[in-house]
């Protein structure tokens, strides 16, 4: 829910620096407060889970609106506000390919749940926690990124989020080394 508030703050970012007036603003003031509420109750430790039917609806609102501010032109801006969940499904789908393994097969091998499953039981909550944290600096990262690009009209610095997604990812790949068994 981390990512996905501040993909919509990205989005309000953009759009209002740009004078657009589109569906997305309005999803975004509905959204972010809401998601904000269940990161409240789902931090670690979570006192509630969201499921497929929240995820789904938050997938379809994500998708609509890179679709509506890919057709008003902000196709690359957009795509970096969203850099770690689109680099970490990109790498995880080609490790699968080159293994032979169909990419649709659930394997649960995605780089943020590396740590998960690499600790004993009574370090998981710890674990969960720096998850957390590191995802939380990610995101508000990603907004202070795309705010510089938007107000200095330099349309390259949105690629930092995609290296800092993949510095994130090298993070999470270095908790398999301090396996604990």
């Amino acid at each position: 829910s981390i990512i996905i508030i501040s993909y919509f703050i990205n989005l309000l970012i953009i759009s209002y620096s740009n004078n657009l007036i589109i569906y997305s603003n309005y999803i975004s003031v509905i959204i972010i407060p809401c998601l904000i509420v269940f990161l409240l109750y789902n931090s670690p430790p979570a006192k509630i889970f969201m499921g497929d039917c929240g995820a789904i609806i938050l997938g379809f609102l994500i998708g609509f609106s890179m679709f509506e501010m890919i057709n008003n032109g902000f196709a690359l801006l957009i795509l970096s506000s969203f850099a770690y969940p689109l680099t970490d499904c990109t790498i995880t789908i080609i490790k699968k390919t080159f293994k032979g393994i169909w990419p649709w097969v659930r394997l649960g091998d995605y780089f943020f749940l590396i740590p998960k499953k690499n600790v004993k039981k009574g370090n998981a909550l710890k674990i969960e926690r720096k998850l957390f944290y590191y995802i939380l600096g990610f995101s508000l990262l990603s907004i202070l990124i795309n705010l510089l690009s938007v107000f200095l009209n330099n349309n390259y610095i949105f690629l930092l989020n995609f290296i800092f997604a993949l510095i994130l990812i090298s993070i999470f790949r270095s908790f398999k080394k301090t396996k604990s068994t």
